[in-house]
């Protein structure tokens, strides 16, 4: 093996290391609020803004969205589902969730015109809000590693 293949092939391999620890990292999360902001800020693509004293909003190209507080993907439904609006919008993305015993978020992609398809990330929980959460911060930050 070249020098330079070696190089490759090492730097694959600590890619894939890298990928697996953050992909334990995320499915080992709580619901909460770290999981919540993770969501608001990589999938939703939110910003923070600070109003003074404790008052924090989730801005989006300069609107308001609502208060950072308020916002709880990871445990009201209400709002997991705007995550899966998120991804259903989006061209040839789609969202799936069902429950086999524990709730099952999977995301799929499928563009038969560029022969583009197949499995981008999944996620088991106890409930739909944190499978939903969990699935969507896979497949959106794995195409940040």
């Amino acid at each position: 093996m070249r020098w330079k293949d070696k190089e490759v092939e090492e730097h694959r391999e600590k890619s894939e290391k890298d990928y697996e620890e953050f992909r334990k990292s995320i499915l080992g999360m709580p619901a909460g609020r770290e999981m919540d902001a993770l969501v608001a800020k990589k999938v939703m693509g939110w910003k923070i803004k600070h109003y003074g004293g404790d008052v924090f909003y989730w801005k989006l190209k300069g609107k308001d969205i609502g208060l950072v507080d308020m916002w709880e993907p990871s445990t009201n439904i209400a709002d997991a589902w705007k995550v899966v609006e998120k991804f259903a919008d989006m061209p040839h993305i789609f969202p799936e969730i069902r429950k086999s015993g524990v709730w099952v978020c999977s995301i799929w992609k499928n563009d038969a015109g560029k022969k583009d398809f197949g499995w981008i990330s999944e996620s088991h929980a106890t409930t739909a809000s944190l499978a939903i959460c969990r699935a969507a911060l896979l497949a959106v930050m794995a195409n940040e590693m």
